[in-house]
């Protein structure tokens, strides 16, 4: 089955160790998103269980092939479970776009890739899509943006698709919530 179209918004993930990832890799030129918008020029900060009393932790910084690093280590420890990164304030026009290309090599790991749209931010939550990974070698899937769940605290809430407003899309990110604990790293 061949999923690669032109209307396809790529994202790829490449992997080492227990997780690891060529984040964001658009094609083609490898640095362009919708609306030519460079990664490396967005804001990108990490939200972790932190902020929920939990013990989670992780840090993102540049590698120097230019690939966004996320390393950290997942904890259950005072009901944590969950570290995340993603883009902020930025303005994204998906309208154009049938979906993302996932790749990576997430060693058995449940990945979420999140997004929100800029007129309805949800707090805790988002539109989410997950992807399950194998536990060895590369996971390639297409993911439809119609697959994306719009959740609040990892339930399923009701509200507008993302497909609806995907020229209003203002987040990217990556969410681990598997509860397997220890050390990640994602490029």
């Amino acid at each position: 089955m061949q999923i690669f179209s032109k209307n396809n918004l790529w994202v790829s993930f490449v992997g080492l160790a227990v997780l690891t990832a060529s984040l964001w890799t658009l094609l083609p030129g490898g640095d362009v998103m919708a609306a030519n918008t460079n990664i490396r020029s967005m804001t990108w900060s990490s939200v972790n269980d932190t902020v929920m009393g939990g013990r989670s932790s992780s840090d993102l910084t540049w590698n120097k092939q230019n690939e966004l690093v996320w390393t950290g280590r997942l904890s259950l420890e005072n009901n944590g479970g969950f570290v995340s990164i993603r883009t902020q304030g930025a303005e994204l026009d998906w309208a154009e776009y049938d979906g993302l290309e996932v790749v990576l090599d997430g060693a058995g790991r449940d990945i979420q890739v999140t997004a929100q749209r800029r007129d309805m931010t949800v707090r805790a939550g988002g539109y989410r899509a997950l992807i399950h990974t194998q536990g060895k070698g590369e996971t390639r899937i297409f993911v439809p943006f119609s697959a994306f769940v719009l959740k609040r605290f990892g339930r399923e809430i009701n509200g507008p698709t993302l497909t609806s407003g995907l020229q209003l899309a203002s987040e990217l990110g990556l969410l681990l919530a598997d509860k397997r604990e220890g050390p990640f790293q994602v490029i």
